[in-house]
């Protein structure tokens, strides 16, 4: 289901009230979860804590996470963590201002969820590449430690076309690794190489290529005749990522 305005900020409200947000009240919150593109239930604190981050360190956007008690380890109830917050002497303010502070922030942060604009900076991300009769067929995005795709596409082109696959980060993803593997289902190829460069020019005709160790075999759940994966940690936007392979001749 898609995210209600309304429903949303009101559902950020009360997960401030409180000991602030918790799996139990955030699993009940459908209007955040479907905002954050509906991840599984271990991974919706983390995801939510990541939206809220991402507001930035100004005292503003300090106060929200105070209100949600987030890396807090005792955060008794919502007037306390306002009283406590407003008292440092970098902030001197009262419960009143604070609470300004966080409406004004909670809205952004409702805006921000709803455009898609807030990026998820925890995940480890997995793009895996299905390759058969020298073509992409099937490609599957998701986080790596759930298993579950988050998107999918199937190849309608049957011809093959060029023997590499190219990605770039979504707008809203800021995974702290990626991670793209290739199963090559029917044959090995002879050789493959990994690139990452920022524009396509330097993504094809750059000496940045590093040769991939493809090993027999698929992985589990997964036959295949061979595969190969290759990692980059705290992965740019707007950045070409991508595995490029040859087959053997006559093949």
């Amino acid at each position: 289901m898609a995210a209600d305005p309304r429903q949303l900020e009101a559902e950020l409200k009360r997960l401030r009230r409180d000991e602030g947000r918790t799996l139990p009240k955030l699993i009940a919150s459908p209007n955040v979860r479907a905002a954050l593109g509906n991840p599984p239930d271990a991974a919706l604190t983390e995801r939510f804590d990541a939206a809220v981050t991402s507001l930035g360190n100004d005292l503003k956007s300090l106060a929200l996470k105070n209100a949600y008690a987030i890396d807090l380890r005792e955060p008794a109830n919502l007037t306390t963590r306002r009283e406590t917050f407003g008292a440092q002497q970098a902030v001197d303010r009262g419960p009143d201002t604070i609470q300004n502070w966080e409406d004004e922030k909670l809205r952004e942060l409702a805006t921000r969820l709803l455009s898609g604009a807030v990026p998820v900076t925890s995940t480890r991300l997995l793009v895996a590449v299905a390759v058969a009769a020298s073509r992409i067929q099937v490609v599957a995005e998701g986080e790596a430690e759930s298993g579950r795709p988050m998107r999918q596409w199937a190849n309608p082109v049957p011809e093959p076309f060029l023997p590499a696959f190219l990605y770039q980060l979504p707008d809203h993803l800021r995974p702290s690794r990626l991670t793209i593997t290739a199963l090559f289902l029917d044959q090995a190829p002879a050789r493959a190489w990994a690139e990452a460069a920022g524009d396509l020019l330097a993504w094809t005709c750059g000496d940045g290529r590093q040769q991939l160790t493809i090993t027999d075999g698929g992985i589990p759940g997964i036959e295949a005749a061979a595969h190969g994966a290759v990692h980059w940690d705290d992965p740019l936007p707007g950045v070409f990522h991508g595995i490029m392979w040859e087959w053997k001749p006559g093949s």
